[in-house]
């Protein structure tokens, strides 16, 4: 079976080594984001104002190092790699082409091609709208993906006297939790893959099929519906997907006990239960003899790059939030800068013309072309 892990998992991890004194524009951490002035907002396209978020409900993660443009078919950036062996210099190289990536960053996907995607990245110093190549995106669940531990899953169990059938049992996942399997060569299992999730948190662990048809790479912003409480579960137990049945998932709490919802439902010495575990939800049949009630007083029981805003006055300009980035020779704008600070000069285009700066990014190194807002940039000190 296959290895998988939970979006919150991992640590953004690659990127360049810069040489001292070099500013670095574009990080994965910092404080919080400035608040652009009215104005500037009403001036920036919908993927770059600040509720970008909220008007756009799509999410993508990468996986591999594939190929960033600013454009849809524009230039690929190109990624650089840490490396020493220049003996302390300045530490850049290309990186070796597209690998595996450990990156749990969520990116807001704005626009979409067969082959690509249109996806926003932010820190506390620039908001930038990419290009990824879509072979080069995580695979993560969709709505309603959980493994089941049969192909096909028990029917909802129903009892003579129920009212209605109990809920589906599974381990679900919230939308954009990275999965992976192998095509099952069970008979009957046709679209379903073998998988085994790993818990971070070391929770649980769990095995068997997800359905291939809720993976993909472009998911929406949609948590799992919270469960309720009032019980709790003894931190060993097994989780069945029907009375007596077969095991979903497996506590590896110990003696701890883990809290949960007891629905209520009752057969022969098993009770359903939900369990919330975040992006994780397990629902499914327990021993009755390890449920409790829930007690009086509730449980008993890629390297991060630094953010800008400084550099070296004499190679550098200075720009203040609300700029706009578009490439050199124009186009559609790609970023707007967040926060003011110095930014590297790659070209003097002439007094009153913006030059061309450069931005350090994870992603590679970017060339581009600033437009100023309600403001005049410092004149730049001479050679």
């Amino acid at each position: 079976m296959s290895g998988c892990y939970h979006r919150g998992m991992a640590k953004l991890s690659g990127g360049a080594a810069l040489a001292a004194g070099m500013m670095l524009v574009v990080g994965l951490a910092g404080p919080a984001q400035a608040k652009l002035s009215n104005a500037v907002v009403a001036r920036l396209p919908d993927y770059l104002k600040p509720d970008v978020a909220t008007r756009f409900n799509l999410r993508a993660q990468r996986g591999f190092a594939a190929p960033v443009a600013l454009a849809r078919d524009g230039q690929p950036l190109t990624p650089l790699a840490a490396d020493d062996s220049d003996g302390g210099g300045k530490g850049e190289k290309p990186a070796a082409g597209p690998a595996p990536v450990d990156d749990s960053t969520e990116y807001i996907v704005v626009d979409q091609s067969p082959d690509r995607v249109r996806a926003v990245y932010a820190n506390a110093s620039v908001r930038l709208a990419l290009w990824m190549a879509r072979d080069g995106l995580a695979t993560v669940t969709l709505p309603e993906a959980r493994i089941v531990a049969r192909v096909p899953p028990p029917a909802p169990f129903m009892t003579p006297g129920w009212a209605a059938p109990a809920p589906a049992t599974g381990v679900y996942f919230a939308p954009g939790t990275r999965l992976s399997g192998k095509p099952s060569r069970k008979k009957g299992a046709t679209g379903w893959l073998e998988t085994r999730f790993v818990d971070p948190d070391k929770r649980f662990r769990s095995a068997g099929f997800v359905e291939q048809a809720l993976l993909g790479t472009v998911y929406p912003d949609q948590p799992l519906q919270g469960a309720g409480a009032g019980a709790e579960v003894r931190g060993d137990a097994r989780i069945l997907d029907a009375p007596g049945g077969r095991e979903l998932a497996r506590l590896t709490k110990g003696k701890e006990w883990v809290e949960g919802e007891q629905t209520g439902l009752r057969w022969q010495g098993f009770y359903f239960v939900r369990i919330d575990l975040g992006d994780v939800q397990l629902r499914g049949w327990v021993a009755a003899k390890a449920v409790r009630d829930l007690p009086p007083g509730g449980i008993g029981g890629h390297g991060t790059f630094g953010t800008g805003g400084w550099g070296t006055p004499g190679r550098s300009v200075r720009l203040p939030e609300g700029t706009v980035l578009r490439a050199p020779g124009g186009g559609e704008p790609f970023g707007v800068l967040l926060r003011t600070g110095y930014y590297p000069v790659v070209q003097r285009r002439g007094r009153g013309v913006e030059p061309i700066i450069r931005l350090y990014t994870p992603f590679g190194n970017i060339e581009c072309e600033p437009e100023v807002p309600d403001t005049e940039l410092e004149p730049l000190p001479a050679d």
